[in-house]
């Protein structure tokens, strides 16, 4: 990834902030030298040492970046139906969604099973996930409804089922293997 030049001058604070650390300058001197006071310097060397699950390795000067993400996001939130959020400017406006399907399936993690088995059908002699040859939307509507039910959740107050569109977004979530 290349880094903006708008981007240098937090970055080079950042990353001198962890060397310096990592050299044995006192807080004092980092906050003198870099303008990072100590809450954030063990923030950002907590973000260096993260583990990159792609590699392995840590993310190192990479998580110095701003803006760098170094999770995946992960919804805490539960779902209310028909609940509204607001605005900058105070207006009412209906509250997402976003995230919603993974949370959903964390709490049915059979029901999660049995879509990815579905959808993603294992050839067994040859150990492989064989390409979807079905429509997803068709797994959803017929197997997630029937899933769902089964595990307990209520079919007219909890998401996905209180969605327009059913909550149908199950492309990043059912193209990967069940483990």
């Amino acid at each position: 990834m290349e880094i903006p030049p708008v981007a240098w001058p937090v970055f080079n604070a950042r990353a001198a902030a962890v060397t310096m650390y990592c050299n044995g300058a006192s807080y004092d001197d980092i906050k003198d030298e870099t303008g990072l006071n100590d809450r954030n310097v063990r923030r950002i060397i907590d973000r260096c040492l993260i583990v990159d699950p792609s590699t392995g390795a840590i993310f190192g000067f990479y998580a110095c970046v701003e803006g760098v993400r170094l999770h995946e996001y992960r919804r805490t939130a539960p779902f209310i139906a028909g609940a509204t959020s607001f605005d900058a400017e105070g207006n009412v406006r209906k509250a997402g969604a976003s995230g919603m399907m993974q949370l959903t399936l964390d709490a049915f993690p059979e029901v999660e099973k049995e879509l990815k088995n579905a959808a993603l059908p294992r050839d067994r002699d040859l150990q492989q996930v064989n390409i979807p040859t079905i429509d997803l939307r068709e797994v959803f509507h017929d197997l997630l409804k029937d899933a769902f039910k089964k595990a307990g959740l209520d079919w007219k107050q909890q998401w996905p089922f209180t969605q327009r569109d059913g909550g149908v977004d199950l492309h990043g979530i059912l193209t990967h293997p069940v483990q």
